[in-house]
């Protein structure tokens, strides 16, 4: 458990009895336990990553304390990602998928790993959901590569999937 040749340095004994303690936890307090530490560590240190290149950094990271964490979380989204294309359509696939359903971002991202295949089924829904909506063309059709093949080769073809 201690790597001596870890960047920090070895696992000390208070970070070894945090991990035993960790372990006799549940799933469900695994992950209410690594929400609200990510919440603690969000409350007194600023995420944004553009921070540094202020003008002002320390101002601006004043500023961003301020904010709702959820808030800080969803400014951290890539730009140049097809689940932000329906954006343009006034239809935000995180607030469709995870916040109709009740769960925050902050549980999301904060929390444990436990649920990402039941939080990514959730955003694939939502994000086939405004797709057919807005009839939005889809990037590509994971699940056939041959199908898509063909599609691309078609200039006016537009993938359209109908939920069951």
């Amino acid at each position: 458990m201690s790597d001596p040749s870890h960047p920090l340095g070895p696992v000390s004994g208070d970070e070894q009895r945090m991990i035993r303690l960790f372990r006799c936890l549940d799933n469900g307090a695994c992950s209410e336990t690594l929400r609200r530490l990510g919440k603690r560590l969000m409350m007194e240190a600023a995420v944004n990553r553009s921070l540094p290149f202020s003008a002002q950094p320390d101002q601006a990271a004043r500023e961003e304390l301020y904010d709702k964490i959820d808030d800080r979380l969803t400014r951290l989204r890539p730009i140049h990602c097809h689940l932000l294309d329906l954006l343009d359509y006034d239809f935000d696939v995180t607030q469709e998928g995870w916040q109709e359903a009740g769960v925050h971002i902050s549980e999301v991202l904060l929390g444990s790993g436990q649920n990402d295949d039941d939080f990514a089924a959730m955003l694939v829904d939502a994000y086939l959901e405004g797709a057919n909506k807005y009839d939005a063309p889809l990037p590509c059709n994971f699940t056939d590569p041959e199908e898509a093949r063909k599609r691309l080769s078609k200039p006016s073809a537009r993938t359209s999937i109908k939920r069951h």
